[in-house]
């Protein structure tokens, strides 16, 4: 008799490279094989990988949603996912591929249970609320290296996390972590260089916003290696200064978002990004609050970046009299985006 396929192996596999549909598809398959119903959920929902869920919608047919596939999730949640609701913020979940893919919990209440809930689910958005002290119990939890976004942003009235709490991002837990947002956290200069000496996966997004960084953290932001591939960086908010920001555009070249709304950016930052190359594939450019001389823009407007924005928001104020109807002819969604 053939052996059969071994669970264990195929679910690390997914853990690994939690964006492969083929890895869970393979899963499902071997689950159903072995009697297990869970394999038909996944199975039934991989098969429409654009298809994401919020668990309310599983859990009624007032959605319009297929009514076979509610059954299913009905039939399992008993067996499956009631073990892990003191763990879960399932009303903040969305499912995909027949798992819990996105959710919103808070930081103490998951890593109570984190193993047992990443044994099961293969999470790859992660937004951690609430006090952030039980981060470095989470980051031994190896299971949780599926995670590729992570926020820990504070709202309201969340304390915000220290730099000492930080340092748990150098854990297993977070080592796949590809996006990571900030926001609001009273971060200075060494909290950054915590993050970003951290180690783990060359980061892709990172949101800084409302933190206290200056043209030093913008520095740390120019030369550390895990900032380096960086595709969009939100630094609204902090006084990094026409310095900072200008070290910051000519270091990073695949910029595809930049937000420096609030910065004090001014002239150099703008020079910077239009001596820039490798920025023929920025998008998106905030500039709200800059000062910008005649000459400045007009270098922007025709450099490889300024070719490629398909949104340049400024407040009309900012932008020189001389190329304000160019910049509303060019970009006229550019105060929304």
């Amino acid at each position: 008799m053939p052996k059969p396929p071994d669970l264990s192996a195929l679910y690390a596999a997914i853990l690994d490279d939690p964006d492969d549909v083929a890895r869970r598809l393979g899963y499902a398959d071997a689950l159903q094989e072995a009697g297990d119903p869970r394999g038909e959920l996944i199975a039934r929902m991989a098969a429409d990988p654009e298809r994401r869920l919020p668990t309310h919608h599983l859990r009624s047919t007032d959605y319009g949603d297929d009514e076979e596939l509610i059954a299913l999730y009905k039939k399992q949640a008993k067996r499956w996912v009631d073990p892990l609701k003191p763990y879960l913020g399932l009303e903040n979940a969305e499912w995909w591929c027949g798992v819990i893919d996105e959710m919103k919990v808070d930081t103490a209440k998951l890593a109570k249970g984190a193993a047992t809930v990443f044994a099961a689910m293969p999470i790859r958005t992660l937004s951690l609320v609430g006090r952030k002290a039980a981060l470095a119990q989470l980051a031994a939890v190896d299971e949780m290296r599926c995670v590729r976004t992570l926020s820990l942003s504070t709202f309201e009235r969340q304390p915000p996390v220290s730099a000492k709490q930080l340092a748990a991002l150098a854990g297993p837990a977070f080592a796949g972590v590809r996006t990571l947002s900030l926001y609001k956290n009273d971060l200075d200069d060494a909290a950054l260089e915590v993050v970003l000496g951290a180690g783990g996966a060359p980061l892709r997004a990172l949101t800084l916003s409302h933190n206290r960084v200056t043209v030093a953290g913008a520095r740390l932001l120019a030369t550390a290696p895990r900032a380096a591939a960086l595709e969009e960086l939100t630094l609204d908010f902090n006084p990094i200064g026409d310095e900072g920001g200008a070290a910051i555009a000519a270091a990073l070249g695949g910029l595809r978002r930049l937000a420096l709304w609030g910065c004090g950016v001014g002239d150099d930052t703008v020079r910077a990004i239009a001596a820039n190359r490798r920025l023929g594939g920025l998008e998106h450019l905030d500039l709200t609050g800059a000062r910008l001389s005649a000459p400045a823009f007009r270098a922007l407007l025709d450099s490889p970046a300024g070719r490629s924005l398909r949104a340049l928001r400024m407040q009309r104020s900012d932008v020189p009299a001389a190329h304000r109807a160019e910049w509303r002819t060019r970009f006229p969604d550019s105060e929304s985006f």
